[in-house]
């Protein structure tokens, strides 16, 4: 059990969910907002770079274990219009992954530095499906765990 704002809150409760889900956005959000600064350098920083696609993928796992937990928990008292959106979400995160693994087996270290301005194109538009992901399961995922959380 951990204390949330002096209020005892389950772990894997809606309340709990909600918070790391949260967590987990906001750290992914971060991460991206750290890619801006980099992708806007006309010279790529490759350490850092390297450094911040590394922590972006460890941001990425615990969200998808957040939206997992979350995805996990609604299911079980989900109607059939919430099994609807549920599965857009898991749709969207299913074809996210599949276009990071892609752009990830594509653009190692030595392709990134030798092909900056092309690979700052594609990762801008990897980051706006990963901006539309985060939309979505907040859209989705937000109020079906407010609507269970206590």
């Amino acid at each position: 059990m951990h204390i949330i704002s002096r209020k005892a809150v389950a772990e894997n409760s809606a309340d709990w969910l909600l918070i790391e889900l949260k967590n987990a956005h906001q750290r992914v959000l971060s991460g991206l907002e750290k890619l801006d600064e980099l992708l806007a350098r006309p010279t790529p920083d490759l350490q850092s770079y390297l450094a911040l696609r590394r922590e972006l993928s460890s941001a990425s796992r615990a969200r998808s274990s957040a939206v997992q937990a979350a995805h996990d928990h609604i299911i079980e008292h989900a109607d059939q219009a919430a099994e609807v959106e549920l599965s857009r979400a898991l749709h969207a995160r299913r074809q996210m992954m599949g276009l990071s693994a892609d752009h990830l087996s594509t653009w190692s270290g030595w392709v990134i530095a030798a092909n900056w301005s092309r690979h700052r194109s594609a990762q801008r538009a990897l980051r706006s499906h990963w901006l539309d992901l985060i939309e979505l399961e907040q859209n989705v995922l937000y109020p079906m765990l407010q609507q269970r959380a206590g």
